[in-house]
C-alpha cells in the first residue's frame, strides 16, 4: 500500500506509487511533459555518447535491437528502471525489485507499463523520464541525469524506498522491454506483466526479455 501522508505535510509533498500498487498520487503535481522531437533525439545513436536537451543528460549504455524503431508519443512501453537522488546515490523508485519499502515488505521485479502521452501524465513518471525514454529502442539501456527542474521541482516527494528531498536532481537507469501502439497486442505479449492499473500483475515478468513485437 502506498505511505499515507502525514499529518504534518506541507501542501508540496508528494507520494509516489510504489511499483506494485500503482495508485493516484495523492496530491496531484500536474506533471505535464512535453516529449522531444524525433529529429534531437535520433542524435542519440552513438553508445556512450551525452546528449543534453532541455535538462536531460542521457547516454546509451547498451544499444537496441536490430529491426526496433525509437519510441514515440502515443507508443504503450515496457520498461525497466531504476531511478536515484544523483546527490546522494538513494533509490527511491526502481521496478527491479530485490528492495524494502519504506514501510516494510520487500518489492518484487515488475517492469511499468504506460502510453507515452503528453496529455495523460502517469503518477510518478516525472518528465524528465518522457524525455529520456521517446526515441530508445527495445532492448536499449539508457542513463539519464534529470534536472530537479524536470524532475520533482520544488516538490519534497515520499518514494516506495526513500524520500526524495525538494530540488533534487535525479538520476535514472532505463531499458525499455516492449513497445508498441496497441494496448491489446501488448498484453498479449507480456502476460499482463505490468497490466492491471491500481492492482498491477507480475505475472510472467521474470520471463520477458527484450523482443521486438510490431
Amino acid at each position: 500500500s502506498l505511505l499515507p501522508p502525514s499529518s504534518s505535510s506541507s501542501s508540496s509533498e508528494i507520494i509516489i506509487p510504489q511499483a506494485h500498487r500503482r495508485r493516484n498520487v495523492f496530491k496531484s503535481v500536474g506533471l505535464l511533459t512535453s516529449l522531444m522531437p524525433m529529429a534531437i533525439l535520433n542524435a542519440r545513436k552513438a553508445a556512450g555518447a551525452d546528449v543534453d536537451v532541455g535538462g536531460v543528460t542521457v547516454s546509451t549504455i547498451k544499444d537496441g535491437l536490430e529491426g526496433s524503431r525509437g519510441a514515440q508519443a502515443g507508443d504503450w512501453v515496457l520498461i525497466s528502471y531504476q531511478g536515484k537522488i544523483k546527490a546522494t546515490g538513494q533509490v527511491f523508485d526502481s521496478t527491479r525489485g530485490g528492495l524494502t519499502y519504506m514501510n516494510g515488505g520487500v518489492a518484487e521485479y515488475q517492469p511499468r507499463l504506460f502510453q507515452l502521452n503528453a496529455k495523460n501524465p502517469q503518477p510518478g513518471i516525472v518528465s524528465g523520464l518522457y524525455k529520456a525514454i521517446e526515441g530508445m529502442k527495445v532492448g536499449e539501456i539508457r542513463k539519464a541525469d534529470i534536472s530537479a527542474a524536470e524532475g520533482y521541482g520544488d516538490m519534497a516527494v515520499v518514494g516506495p524506498f526513500a524520500e526524495v528531498p525538494a530540488r533534487s536532481d535525479l538520476e535514472y537507469e532505463i531499458q525499455i522491454l516492449r513497445m508498441g501502439r496497441d494496448i491489446q497486442r501488448m498484453l498479449r505479449a507480456t502476460s499482463r506483466c505490468g497490466a492491471g492499473g491500481q492492482a498491477a500483475q507480475t505475472s510472467g515478468c521474470r520471463d520477458i526479455e527484450p523482443l521486438v513485437t510490431e
